[in-house]
């Protein structure tokens, strides 16, 4: 009976913090998604590098992405790791996809760079062989 009662306790201390996470998860969501729309100044559902820029002054949206676990030391990067279709503009799916791989530590952010740099390393390799 004990075992029986330590393993459903379990189960249910599992559930909870697996719910915990969700939600979690789910509030990060809707906190970058309004981060996203103050910062589409121009209201077109993208955000330009410029865009991003002019943002990144404001410094109610600095404490944001830093109270959020981001980082905003190197502008122009960043920005590049969050266009990842390289077309000069960050949708809503790039933003929240990409701030949710950087967020934390530095670490991430590092990553995801050395990330992006090997990437385009390939292929210009690739460009200078056609």
């Amino acid at each position: 009976v004990f075992v029986e009662s330590t393993a459903s306790a379990s189960s249910r201390d599992q559930d909870n913090l697996i719910q915990e996470e969700l939600r979690s998860k789910e509030d990060y969501i809707e906190r970058m998604s309004i981060l996203f729309n103050d910062m589409d100044a121009d209201k077109s559902g993208f955000i330009s590098l410029e865009e991003f820029k002019v943002a990144i002054k404001d410094e109610r949206l600095v404490a944001y992405f830093q109270v959020l676990g981001l980082e905003l030391e190197d502008v122009e990067t960043l920005f590049m790791l969050l266009d990842r279709d390289h077309q000069g503009a960050i949708d809503i799916e790039e933003f929240l996809l990409g701030c949710m791989k950087l967020k934390g530590e530095a670490k991430s952010l590092d990553m995801a760079k050395l990330t992006f740099e090997s990437e385009w390393l390939v292929y210009s390799v690739e460009d200078l062989r056609t």
